[in-house]
């Protein structure tokens, strides 16, 4: 592995391997000399103090990216909120540091720490990192290497915690292998437990390191090199699972809404989308309970703003239902209810009306090629008059903005493709 020499490598002071020792150096001297600090102070609303558990658990959910975006990631707060309600189970989170604190944290010999726990990362039984996507994954480097363990799986022995990972970007295991002990492919709410459960139950008979990835190796969805093709992890019923608890970050997240997944998976087949082949299949939420996470939610959690999130909105079967019981429900309470990623040949004026009732708002849709020939390749069954009536449609509703996706680089395109994206924006405004 080229790149990797051993005198590059960052080496932790170990005095920082008292949480008293490293607070100190991190709230006197770091802090205040980084830009936007709150992001590692922690104490959000809906985090518990995770203490410490010698004869249990203690997990480290880690975001290789920085702050702002890994607490907008609901997959992220579902983890998180998994492992917080297990007797057993001390969690705490990680996110990537940003620049200036992490050449700072190389200087003083500062480790990457958990948020709330402030234990060096090297303490922890597992690491488990989410891989939601490619850019993530120099962070992924970057964040191992702070903890002061090898980078590389294979020159790991007793005493480092075990480095696993799951999310998108784990369906192609290999590209990452040589850095984690084991993948797990799939969703992950009932992995997490699982994994849980096995570091517990390994804890308390006393194995070695090589047991507890034997352990986990034998979890459904779970790959390491060398074991061939592995399927990955469907759970056919979401509805067994709970919605995750409030969690409020203490500075604005790049998503600064309550998010509500109401639907998992995507029916369309798009042929450049990654995303609805590896969520399949399509499994949907019950109304109720979503109505209830959002009366809930928005009152602890003082959000203005509810999104209701999946790959396509505008399928969830029972959409026109929750919108109008949760805009009853949250009748007076001004909170603006957002629907990404809708589809332009699934809503109607209804739709529109309802979720525009508190305030103007702004709808996003995707294209994705300007020309109908190129739509056509991609398998985007969208004609142009459809695009232009819902564009109306948005604006008669009280839309003051519109955002439009294309992709550019797709097979076959030309510069006329391109320029079918100008005259079909010219169009719209």
């Amino acid at each position: 592995m080229a790149g990797l020499r051993p005198d590059a490598r960052f080496r932790p002071d170990g005095r920082f391997d008292d949480p008293r020792q490293l607070t100190e150096t991190l709230l006197g001297h770091l802090l205040p000399v980084v830009a936007r600090p709150a992001r590692y102070l922690g104490g959000e609303l809906g985090a518990g103090r995770p203490g410490w558990r010698p004869d249990g658990a203690n997990l480290l959910l880690a975001f290789p990216d920085a702050y702002e975006i890994g607490t907008s990631h609901t997959g992220l707060r579902i983890l998180y909120s998994r492992l917080a309600g297990h007797p057993d189970v001390a969690v705490d989170l990680a996110f990537t540091p940003w620049p200036d604190l992490e050449e700072r944290m190389r200087a003083a010999g500062l480790p990457l720490f958990g948020l709330q726990s402030r234990r060096p990362a090297r303490q922890f039984d597992l690491l488990g990192f989410s891989l939601a996507y490619e850019l993530c994954y120099t962070n992924l480097l970057t964040m191992i290497d702070l903890t002061g363990i090898p980078l590389l799986a294979a020159e790991r022995g007793e005493g480092d915690p075990l480095v696993v990972a799951g999310g998108a970007c784990t369906l192609n295991p290999a590209v990452v292998g040589p850095f984690l002990d084991l993948a797990f492919l799939g969703d992950g709410e009932q992995t997490v437990r699982d994994i849980a459960d096995a570091v517990v139950a390994w804890k308390r008979a006393g194995g070695s390191r090589a047991e507890l990835c034997e352990r986990l190796a034998g979890l459904e969805g779970a790959w390491r090199p060398g074991v061939g093709p592995v399927t990955a992890r469907v759970l056919p019923d979401l509805n067994r699972f709970p919605l995750p608890d409030v969690f409020v970050p203490m500075i604005e997240a790049v998503h600064d809404r309550l998010s509500l997944e109401v639907m998992r998976g995507c029916a369309r087949g798009c042929r450049f989308c990654q995303a609805g082949m590896v969520s399949r299949p399509v499994r949907e939420r019950d109304v109720a309970p979503l109505v209830a996470a959002a009366d809930h939610g928005t009152r602890q959690g003082g959000w203005d703003e509810l999104s209701l999130l999946s790959l396509s909105s505008s399928d969830y079967s029972a959409l026109r239902e929750i919108t109008g019981r949760i805009r009853a429900r949250l009748d007076g309470r001004r909170v603006n209810l957002v629907l990404p990623s809708l589809r332009l040949d699934s809503v109607g004026d209804d739709l529109f009306s309802e979720v525009s009732r508190e305030a103007p708002a702004s709808f996003t849709f995707a294209p994705e090629a300007g020309s109908q020939r190129l739509r056509d390749v991609v398998n985007k069954q969208l004609t142009e008059s459809e695009i232009l009536g819902t564009a109306r449609q948005a604006f008669a509703a009280g839309a003051k903005r519109l955002k439009l996706y294309f992709m550019i680089g797709l097979p076959t395109e030309t510069e006329t493709d391109l320029d079918a994206i100008l005259d079909l924006l010219q169009q719209v405004v």
